[in-house]
Order: C-alpha cells, then structure tokens, then sequence
C-alpha cells in the first residue's frame, strides 16, 4: 500500500494516496502504522488543515510509542513537523484575526 502511494503522489493523485495511507494505519504492522499517519499529517498539511494534520500527529506519536524498533530520525521529524504545524496555526488565527477587521 505504501508503495502505491507513493505512485499516487508521482500522479498528484493525493486523495487516493490517503486513502492507501489510512487503510495500512488501520490494518499495517509495526513502522509502516505510524508512517502512514505521519503522511497522513502531511496530506493535511497540504490541504491547509492544520488541525487534522496535528490530530494525525498524535496518532503518529501514539503508534511509535508502541512500536519499539521506531528510528529515532523518525521520531525528530515529527517533532519538527508537529512545531511547524503548530507555527502554521498561530499564523492561520493571525491572519483570520487581521482580516475580519477589513
């Protein structure tokens, strides 16, 4: 699954891509589960959903703490990402703020 959906990103093709995404985080094994979450908070990232993107994060963080052999490179670029997305929130709220007084 996860290889076709990197074939589906290859396409642009980003709605199937999270659906192959979402069916290994429900039916994968070991770092394939919570990698398919970090690309699902990535695939929200990209529709601008910050919000979802940090729900998929936390499902992320859950399934490598169950997973023991997880890599540590992996566990660092989560914590990146969940940083920035919270970066991007903070902005998104700014923004909406500034523009409702217009």
């Amino acid at each position: 699954r996860m290889t076709l959906a990197v074939d589906c990103i290859r396409n642009d093709d980003w709605e199937a891509a999270s659906i192959l995404w979402k069916d290994e985080f429900e039916k994968g094994f070991g770092r394939s589960i919570y990698r398919a979450a970090m690309n699902m908070m990535i695939y929200y990232q990209y529709l601008d959903k910050p919000e979802e993107a940090l729900e998929w994060a936390n499902r992320a963080r859950i399934a490598m703490e169950k997973t023991f052999n997880y890599y540590v490179r992996d566990s660092l670029m989560l914590d990146s990402n969940i940083e920035y997305i919270q970066q991007r929130q903070e902005e998104l709220s700014w923004l909406k703020a500034e523009n409702s007084d217009l």
